[in-house]
């Protein structure tokens, strides 16, 4: 009987929200991913007596289904069993201003809620107050790595950033010092979202001629600030010597692993010998 009564309630909730929508302000939330944010339901705070007897919905709209009935609050309890599942322990009511605390925030939390409370009258339950929020989300960017590279041909440098762990999608900026190098065409971003956490990891790839010298340094922007990388020179690391101690480097490893190669025929071939 509860059920049908609390099923008729949201029906009504529904219909008075939506055609009362243009007449209320929506107030706007923010809310860092993994933390818990404060939705107050009713501005300004009403002064209700009845707490025993009231009754308080957050629901979230979605485009193409019914809302989800976020929290549900009614003849002096929690009403779980009329919450959608991906708000189970996650919501907590203060009765004194009549907010809702939402904790572990995810990007999926993102959206439109409405907020009903209901007052018992003679005739039964009336919508006497109704609130509106929006809901958005910010993860910051881990500090973007830096990896340089040397082109096939090597006439040029290449330059990758990455960052993770972002919310919403980030953009890579590049700076190059002195300013005088045009990175108009020569920049590129990418960036795939975890499927689970909906977080994003984003990349960035700048090329410069060989020729360029300075430093290089990029950033994210995105989340709720932008982050930076330490400088890269250019001269120093794919210039000059720097490019040629590598090559060296890997011509003595190679002449090594020719010589161990050798010794250990020659060995094979005397034990051979030896068992013969």
């Amino acid at each position: 009987m509860w059920g049908a009564v609390v099923f008729l309630d949201t029906c009504v909730i529904l219909s008075t929200v939506f055609s009362t929508a243009g007449a209320t302000q929506q107030r706007q939330v923010q809310a860092q991913v993994g933390h818990s944010v404060k939705m107050q339901c009713v501005v300004p705070v009403p002064n209700i007596t009845q707490w025993g007897t009231f009754r308080l919905f957050l629901q979230k709209r979605l485009l193409f289904s019914n809302p989800k009935v976020v929290f549900s609050f009614a003849n002096g309890q929690e009403q779980p069993d009329h919450q959608d599942w991906a708000y189970k322990n996650r919501c907590r009511l203060s009765k004194e201003n009549l907010s809702l605390t939402l904790s572990h925030i995810s990007p999926s939390d993102e959206g439109e809620y409405d907020c009903t409370v209901f007052l018992p009258k003679r005739w039964g339950y009336q919508l006497e107050y109704t609130g509106q929020l929006r809901l958005s989300t910010w993860a910051d960017y881990s500090r973007p790595q830096i990896s340089l590279f040397e082109g096939r041909d090597g006439a040029l440098h290449t330059a990758v950033c990455s960052s993770n762990g972002g919310y919403p999608r980030g953009d890579v900026e590049w700076f190059v010092n002195p300013g005088n190098q045009d990175l108009r065409n020569k920049t590129e971003t990418w960036a795939d979202s975890d499927p689970r956490t909906l977080l994003y990891n984003v990349s960035g790839r700048l090329t410069l001629p060989k020729s360029a010298t300075g430093s290089i340094h990029c950033c994210v922007v995105g989340g709720h600030k932008t982050v930076c990388s330490n400088k890269r020179g250019l001269s120093s690391e794919l210039s000059g010597a720097g490019r040629g101690e590598p090559r060296r480097s890997t011509a003595l490893i190679c002449l090594a692993l020719m010589m161990s190669l050798t010794l250990y025929t020659l060995q094979q071939v005397g034990a051979q010998v030896h068992a013969g």
